[in-house]
């Protein structure tokens, strides 16, 4: 069974928090990975990283969520794929939600920013 990815939203947001926790730079992050992948980006197998994509990837300035994604989201501790057990956990109040956009799409740009406001509050907060 494959493993499904979760959005760049999710990885992203995690991230931001696992580099804020860690007191990672964009520099510093990039250094280590890259340090520690020497060999198997010397040999063509990792792409190395720079502060650019990790910025990118940190914003969620990002779609698709690629394997140089995903070796980031290895070395910081970030699981990058979809969790059956957690995904469920507000799947009711996200339902509701999403119903209430229905009725009202005019709601959506609001509730979006709510929701990454909330996500932001998190990751400062270090919850």
């Amino acid at each position: 069974m494959a493993n499904n990815l979760r959005s760049s939203s999710e990885i992203g947001a995690d991230i931001a928090y696992v580099m804020t926790s860690k007191m990672l730079t964009l520099e510093t992050c990039a250094a280590a990975f890259n340090s520690k992948y020497k060999v198997e980006i010397d040999k063509g197998l990792k792409a190395a990283m720079n502060k650019d994509f990790i910025q990118r990837v940190k914003t969620k300035d990002f779609k698709v969520v690629s394997k140089r994604v995903e070796d980031l989201c290895k070395f910081l501790g970030v699981d990058p794929y979809v969790n059956q057990e957690t995904k469920r956990c507000f799947e009711k109040e996200f339902a509701q939600v999403e119903q209430v956009i229905k009725q009202r799409p005019e709601l959506e740009p609001k509730i979006k920013q709510l929701l990454h406001s909330i996500t932001e509050i998190v990751a400062v907060q270090g919850a």
